[in-house]
């Protein structure tokens, strides 16, 4: 059966329809490979980023015929 046919009135002003999306802020770098050529004494001098992992947030909002939700991060 179908939802439009399934869904009354009042069912529908009791349903929350929701989404979520994730953004990313900054993408996975891996600085294993990378070479530094630089005079140093001992190679803990040199720093360098290892981030296996990106940074991101995600959004979520939910709305209803009756109302809606704020934006959660």
């Amino acid at each position: 059966m179908r939802i439009k046919q399934r869904m009354t009135v009042d069912k529908i002003e009791r349903t929350w329809f929701s989404d979520e999306k994730i953004f990313t802020i900054q993408t996975p770098t891996n600085t294993q490979n990378d070479r530094v050529y630089a005079r140093v004494l001992k190679k803990r001098d040199v720093t360098t980023g290892r981030l296996l992992k990106g940074k991101h947030f995600m959004v979520s909002v939910a709305v209803s015929k009756l109302d809606r939700t704020a934006p959660f991060l």
